[in-house]
């Protein structure tokens, strides 16, 4: 056995890798050299994409946009807007802006206080679950 008693041969330390690792190789440093995307905000501000699905506030806020997958989104018109503070509370509103440009927010839970990983899931699956009824409904 090599290195101590873990159940890793000799010989599986001094194979040759497989021909998946070695076409992984490729596409692992092509995401390292991928062009940043940017987005021209009305102020004249550039952002890069990353910057826009999450960002800390100047009040040390950290808020996110949900689609109605849960996953984050760039969408403004219909989405759920996730913001932890930095007391520690979680606030989620459903944000609709299908209408025009005003904004319709709806908050039908009230705001998580200290909440867990798993609470402020559980909460996420509710406001998706809504969302895609309202997504129905346009």
């Amino acid at each position: 056995m090599a290195c101590g008693n873990n159940h890793i041969s000799r010989g599986y330390l001094t194979s040759q890798p497989t021909k998946a690792q070695l076409e992984g190789i490729p596409l692992k440093n092509d995401t390292r050299k991928a062009d940043k995307v940017e987005i021209l905000k009305k102020s004249g501000r550039r952002k890069t994409v990353d910057e826009y699905y999450s960002q800390i506030r100047s009040d040390g806020a950290i808020d996110y946009l949900l689609d109605k997958n849960r996953n984050q989104t760039l969408e403004s018109k219909l989405h759920i807007h996730v913001i932890h503070e930095k007391s520690g509370k979680v606030v989620m509103k459903i944000t609709d802006r299908r209408g025009g440009l005003r904004a319709i927010e709806y908050e039908p839970i009230p705001p998580l206080l200290n909440p867990s990983g798993n609470e402020v899931r559980a909460a996420e699956v509710k406001l998706a679950r809504i969302l895609r009824k309202m997504d129905r409904v346009k």
